[in-house]
């Protein structure tokens, strides 16, 4: 607006479908047109020589002050949007075009305030933007349980194929092992039980990553049911014993009288947990180590089982790892089998049995692994 030696007359603010306001050096209302009459439910004469701060947000007022601070400090053409609040106390999204009337001096004598309400406009703009955003969603997600589908698919037939070409090496190398005619002899011998180490441990890989794609897919099914906890145990220990003997690690079953009690889960998976939590212990224990299988009740109608090693245990840093898949913590470069599946999937299975599974540990001090499952 062009500077004046005059402040603006009253009689200018005439009908428009604008907002029209004039304010004065201290933001006091001088004009209120009808169109602001009819957007606030408050009349011209209400709001005449009332601050324009009583009509905007408490928390919006800062903005308010320093966008007319910066007007009156020379912002010749402005714009602001923000919020005011009407009678009833709805709140409205105004956009405002800011001009200043000087006079012969250059001094400011009012500001003119010229509004469009966008209220309407705005909430329109973020509903088609969420509608967009849900319709990119549901096309995400679409294409993510389509990959999903695909991957488990294809999982499956490979494990299929890998399997068959597998057995076979398994098979004949278990004859080469055992044939009495003509027995295999130091060296011979030796690569026969490394051939039979190897294809034993890519086949529990390949069942490993089996399981989990079933998980995902939900298509691995549990079968929960009453099971007496010490024979779960003595199967569990018995499976592994040739592990620690080969690796001089004592097993202990300290699970005593506090374990004649029932567990509710699935046995196939039960043992499957069990085994996978002590072959680790026995892993990655030191020389002439200890594992040790004990079993509390715990909060009502739980059982804990605990499976603890004389190992290096395992930094605070590391904990939150180590139930991701093929998280090795360190050990990728160790001679120590796996692929870091065994906890990922340990943890998944619990869970499905309704149950949780936990570690306690620090470094130098070893490990100590449970989970909790509902009691028969």
């Amino acid at each position: 607006m062009t500077d004046s030696a005059d402040t603006l007359p009253l009689g200018v603010i005439v009908d428009t479908a604008l907002l029209v306001l004039v304010l004065d050096p201290v933001a006091r209302i001088q004009g209120f047109n009808r169109r602001c009459e009819q957007a606030t439910g408050y009349s011209a004469s209400e709001m005449q020589g009332r601050p324009l701060q009583d009509l905007v947000p408490a928390d919006e007022r800062n903005g308010f002050e320093e966008a007319f601070a910066a007007l009156l400090a020379g912002a010749e053409d402005s714009r602001y949007t923000g919020h005011w609040l009407t009678r009833s106390g709805e709140c409205r999204l105004i956009a405002w075009s800011n001009s200043l009337v000087r006079d012969a001096h250059g001094k400011p004598t009012q500001a003119v305030a010229i509004g469009s309400d966008v209220t309407e406009q705005i909430e329109e703009h973020l509903e088609q933007q969420v509608t967009v955003r849900t319709d990119e969603l549901a096309r995400a997600k679409e294409q993510a349980e389509l990959a999903n589908g695909a991957k488990t698919e294809f999982l499956s037939r490979m494990s299929h194929e890998l399997r068959t070409p597998l057995n076979a090496i398994l098979g004949f190398s278990q004859l080469l092992k055992s044939y009495s005619p003509q027995p295999l002899q130091g060296m011979q011998l030796e690569c026969v039980q490394e051939i039979l180490k190897g294809s034993a441990h890519l086949l529990d890989l390949i069942n490993e990553i089996l399981d989990l794609s079933r998980i995902e897919s939900g298509r691995l099914e549990i079968h929960p049911e009453r099971l007496p906890a010490q024979s779960v145990f003595r199967e569990c220990l018995k499976l592994v014993r040739a592990m620690a003997d080969e690796q001089d690690i004592a097993l202990v079953d300290d699970s005593g009288e506090s374990c004649s009690c029932l567990v509710h889960a699935d046995p196939v998976r039960l043992r499957q947990v069990l085994l996978n939590l002590l072959s680790n212990a026995v892993k990655f224990n030191r020389p002439s180590g200890e594992v040790r299988l004990s079993c509390k009740p715990v909060a009502e109608g739980r059982l804990r089982i605990t499976v603890s090693d004389t190992g290096p245990g395992i930094p605070p840093a590391y904990q939150e790892r180590l139930f991701q898949p093929f998280e090795r913590l360190g050990h990728i470069d160790t001679a120590v089998e796996g692929a870091g599946i065994g906890l990922s999937l340990s943890k998944q299975l619990v869970e499905l049995m309704g149950g949780r599974i936990g570690v306690d540990s620090q470094a130098g001090n070893g490990s100590r692994f449970w989970i909790e499952l509902p009691e028969g």
